[in-house]
């Protein structure tokens, strides 16, 4: 090679270079815009997804009661934000509504929950569905439409916030017990 053969093949690598260092140059600003809009989309989908809102501070919340009333029932509690540590403790425990007709609709299903792990234990204490097997596990479900309780079954699928109970006839007795309490007769 000759002197003008590498000074033809050091200009070619020259403008490589500055080829490269252009099309590097074009790449990074190519990444910051798109981490720009990631950034912008992210904030977006942020604002769109639904919070729990605190009160402002001295308005008022409520909150489940761990106070029981005299017929020992969980009830709707009455705050004022303040930031405190039991605001916070509220708060973070997802025990915080901000009227008190949502914490009357949760205390009542706090009830509900408490009453059925009261007759499970009465019925069954030791029984918990095995999931591993294919056999029927047996809860009951409250029809709203017509203001009463049914025993039904499942095989498969665990829901985590029910009540099972071993046999169709123990569902039916729970059914039959909260029927009665709700002052609906019960079919023989």
């Amino acid at each position: 090679m000759d002197i003008k053969e590498l000074n033809e093949r050091i200009e070619q690598l020259t403008n490589l270079v500055k080829t490269s260092e252009e099309t590097i140059s074009q790449l990074k600003e190519t990444l910051k815009s798109v981490e720009q809009e990631r950034d912008r989309l992210a904030d977006e989908r942020r604002e769109l997804e639904p919070n729990l809102e605190r009160a402002e501070e001295g308005e008022e919340y409520w909150s489940v009661g761990s106070k029981f009333c005299a017929e020992g029932k969980a009830t709707p509690c009455h705050h004022y934000e303040n930031f405190h540590r039991s605001d916070n403790n509220y708060f973070n425990n997802n025990n915080y509504f901000k009227t008190v007709q949502r914490a009357k609709e949760v205390a009542n299903k706090i009830n509900v929950l408490l009453k059925l792990e009261r007759l499970h234990d009465i019925y069954c204490p030791n029984y918990k569905p095995n999931w591993g097997e294919y056999s029927l596990k047996h809860y009951v479900k409250y029809c709203v439409s017509e203001a009463k309780w049914y025993p039904y079954c499942i095989r498969t699928m665990e829901d985590v916030v029910q009540i099972y109970f071993p046999t169709e006839e123990i569902a039916q007795k729970v059914c039959d017990i909260l029927n009665k309490e709700n002052g609906i007769k019960t079919e023989v």
